[in-house]
């Protein structure tokens, strides 16, 4: 389960988003950057995986399109059975 252990303002720009997974057999972070000017955009993030170590993607000449089709953002259906 994702929990939100920290949201802070890094600099007069930018907001920090750290999410943290705990499981009982690992333990995994991502930290979310985003830019507040102009406007609220993802800049990078970092994750942490189980072994400890940070894996960082920084964002650079986005190109924004007007004109995506909205499905692409609908989960895909999935359909969850029990072990018996």
């Amino acid at each position: 389960m994702w929990i939100c252990c920290g949201t802070r303002a890094s600099s007069d720009d930018a907001i920090a988003i750290t999410l943290e997974d705990k499981g009982a057999d690992s333990s995994s972070r991502i930290k979310l950057v985003l830019a507040k000017k102009p406007t609220l955009e993802l800049r990078e993030w970092i994750a942490k995986d189980v072994q400890g170590l940070d894996t960082r993607i920084v964002l650079g000449n986005v190109v924004k399109a007007d004109d995506l089709d909205p499905t692409l953002f609908n989960p895909a259906s999935v359909t969850l059975q029990r072990a018996r």
